[in-house]
């Protein structure tokens, strides 16, 4: 009997979008498969054990960084002894550039084995984005967690090590070649356009594009340009006071009701409501 995978969605302790916990544990501890709609990151200072991320068994030493981007299955097999933390970012907080990076992994890239002085800089910021999330409440507490997260973030993939990140990779495949291809047009476009438009920009068809995108990461092309379009309309009513429907203009959108439609079909909640989740914090 095949086992039930679940999404596990932002928790309630999460402020501005972010949560951090520590890991601090002398015991083996193992977590059932699951998904998350958020960007999780596992610091490791010290433990061992062993992940699987979309079928692939990884094992895991320390120092080290996991890395899991949003919807990928997976779970922790055993992890014992371990210190560090366990960070969880909406993906709207994040830099389309850092997404785009962190999503061109595969699931063996995912878990980046660092040296002490690697993690030693790393740790600094994290130890700072506790301290902040600890303190959550005071004046410009939530502005000083989204940039240490970022700063976080940076600081994490320029510790990719070449291979993870040259145009040159050998062991790309042509659907992992036109997907990244793909995803960074998106990034970088930030309206609604059709998957005919992203297939003339990679001088391709739009049946191959379609085909490549699928076959590589189980999504559509259709997928991906609305999951972008999100996270640029959450990014616009989470730092800005536009309208809903001079948002849905500014992503190129001609009726705001379609907009508004398609947000609650893909987050669950409204705009306003999404919008009022953060409005309160100071």
């Amino acid at each position: 009997m095949k086992q039930a995978i679940h999404t596990i969605e932002r928790n309630t302790n999460a402020y501005a979008g972010i949560e951090i916990s520590k890991l601090d544990t002398s015991k083996e501890e193992a977590f059932s498969v699951h998904r998350e709609d958020y960007f999780s990151l596992i610091y490791l200072l010290k433990g061992s054990g062993t992940v699987v991320i979309e079928s692939e068994k990884i094992a895991i030493t320390s120092p080290s960084i996991i890395i899991v981007s949003p919807l990928q299955t997976h779970y922790v097999e055993e992890i014992s002894y371990c210190k560090g933390y366990n960070i969880d970012i909406e993906n709207f907080l994040i830099p389309n550039v850092i997404i785009c990076k962190l999503q061109s992994l595969n699931p063996t890239q995912q878990v980046i084995t660092l040296d002490y002085k690697q993690i030693d800089k790393l740790f600094r910021i994290a130890d700072l984005l506790f301290e902040q999330f600890e303190n959550k409440g005071k004046a410009y507490t939530k502005e000083i967690i989204v940039h240490l997260s970022t700063a976080l973030l940076f600081q994490s993939i320029a510790n990719l090590p070449v291979q993870h990140i040259g145009k040159n990779d050998n062991v790309k495949t042509q659907g992992k070649i036109i997907s990244d291809s793909f995803k960074v047009l998106l990034s970088k476009t930030l309206k609604v356009q059709s998957p005919a438009f992203y297939a003339k920009k990679l001088h391709i068809s739009v049946s191959h594009l379609n085909d490549m995108v699928k076959s590589y990461t189980g999504k559509t092309s259709s997928f991906w340009i609305h999951y972008f379009i999100i996270i640029e309309a959450k990014r616009l009513l989470y730092h800005t006071n536009l309208t809903i429907k001079e948002i849905s203009f500014e992503l190129g959108f001609n009726e705001a009701s379609y907009f508004t439609r398609l947000f609650k079909n893909t987050t669950g909640v409204s705009p306003m409501n999404f919008r009022n989740q953060f409005c309160d914090m100071s």
